[in-house]
């Protein structure tokens, strides 16, 4: 009986987050009902200077991205 051979070389490949897709906002208020009662949901995504952070509506329970640009960390001497 003959078996496949199997590799122990390691394959590495990049793996990409799957991000919901969910309404974006700069302003820190609901986009469907313009509430200001938001919460964050726990899920932070960061990139090419930009931060995203996953919000939900207390009032209509939307979910949506709050989108930011990232603030610049002061060296300490």
């Amino acid at each position: 009986m003959t078996q496949p051979t199997l590799s122990a070389t390691p394959v590495s490949r990049l793996m990409e987050y799957p991000e919901p897709a969910l309404p974006e906002t700069s302003a820190r208020q609901c986009p469907s009902c313009q509430s200001q009662d938001v919460v964050h949901e726990g899920h932070v995504i960061g990139g090419g200077g930009m931060l995203k952070t996953a919000q939900r509506c207390e009032m209509c329970h939307a979910m949506f991205w709050f989108v930011r640009r990232r603030a610049p960390v002061a060296a300490i001497p």
